[in-house]
C-alpha cells in the first residue's frame, strides 16, 4: 500500500498511520507499523481482510475500559492478536452518547477526563503510569510481529495521548505532535458517534490543539519519561519502539 497518513475506510474515519514526520537523529518515522483508529467495531469482514493482508495488522490494542468493551464488543481476525487493557485507571462507563441527554453526557465525560481534556490527558500519565507503561510495552511487542493497531471508542482522546508518548519517545518535534493531534476532529466528524452531539459537549468531542500543548508542556516540565521508567517503562521497550518506528 502507499504511504498514506489517513487511509479511506468506510467504517473507520481516523484510520491513520503514525509515518511521515521527521524525528531524532535525522530519521523519519517509518509508514505501515504502527496504526490508530476509533473504535472498530463496525468493521465488515472485507475491511478486517484489508487490515489483515494489506497494512499487516498483527495485534490489535483496545484502550477502552472493562464497561466500553462489554458495552460495545468485537472479535477480530484468528491472525490478530486482540489485547484489551484500560489506558486510564478510572473505569469509563459503556454507554451509547447518541442515547444520552446533555447532563447525562457531561457526567460521562467528567468521570473519564474531568473538568477538560486537557485535564484527563495529564491524568492518564499522573494517576496511572503503570498502565501507559504496560501499553508502551504491548506496541514494542507487537511490533516485533507486524503492524499494530491501537484504539480507543472516539480514537482521539486515549489513542492520541498513546500517539503522542510514541512520537516524543522517537524525537518528533512538539509541532507536528500537535498538529496530528488537532486533525482527529475534522475525521471523526462524519463518524456516526458524533452526529447530534450538544453544542455544550463540543469541546469534548474536538481536538482543539491547546489539549495537547498542554499536555506536552506538562511532559516535559514535570519530566514524565522519568515518572514511566519508574512504573515500569523499560530502556528495551523504548529501543524497541524507537528501532521499528524510526527510518
Amino acid at each position: 500500500m502507499k504511504n498514506l497518513k489517513r487511509i479511506p475506510m468506510e467504517h473507520l474515519h481516523n484510520l491513520r498511520d503514525l509515518g511521515g514526520y521527521a524525528c531524532g537523529d535525522d530519521k523519519t518515522v517509518r509508514y505501515h507499523k504502527l496504526y490508530r483508529c476509533e473504535g472498530p467495531d463496525r468493521l465488515t469482514a472485507a475491511e478486517w481482510k484489508l487490515l489483515v493482508e494489506e497494512l499487516n495488522i498483527r495485534m490489535v490494542i483496545d484502550l477502552r475500559s472493562d464497561g466500553e468493551r462489554a458495552y460495545v464488543s468485537y472479535t477480530a481476525p484468528a491472525e490478530v492478536e486482540q489485547i484489551g487493557y484500560s489506558l486510564q485507571k478510572v473505569e469509563v462507563p459503556g454507554k451509547d452518547p447518541r442515547e444520552l441527554t446533555a447532563e447525562e453526557l457531561k457526567e460521562m465525560a467528567s468521570q473519564g477526563f474531568g473538568k477538560s481534556l486537557a485535564d484527563g490527558y495529564v491524568n492518564m500519565l499522573e494517576k496511572g503510569p503503570e498502565r501507559v507503561s504496560a501499553v508502551l510495552g504491548m506496541v514494542a511487542q507487537g511490533l516485533q510481529k507486524g503492524a499494530v493497531l491501537y484504539h480507543c471508542t472516539a480514537g482521539k482522546d486515549r489513542t492520541g495521548v498513546l500517539s503522542a508518548l510514541v512520537y516524543l519517545l522517537c524525537g518528533v518535534a512538539d509541532v507536528d505532535i500537535i498538529a496530528d493531534y488537532q486533525v482527529s476532529a475534522t475525521y471523526l466528524s462524519a463518524n456516526p458517534l458524533f452526529q447530534g452531539i450538544p453544542e455544550s459537549m463540543r469541546d469534548m468531542m474536538g481536538s482543539d490543539p491547546k489539549n495537547m500543548v498542554h499536555f506536552l508542556q506538562s511532559f516535559h516540565e514535570k519530566d514524565y519519561l522519568s515518572l514511566l521508567k519508574q512504573h515500569g517503562l523499560t530502556e528495551e521497550t523504548i529501543s524497541a519502539i524507537r528501532s521499528a518506528m524510526m527510518e
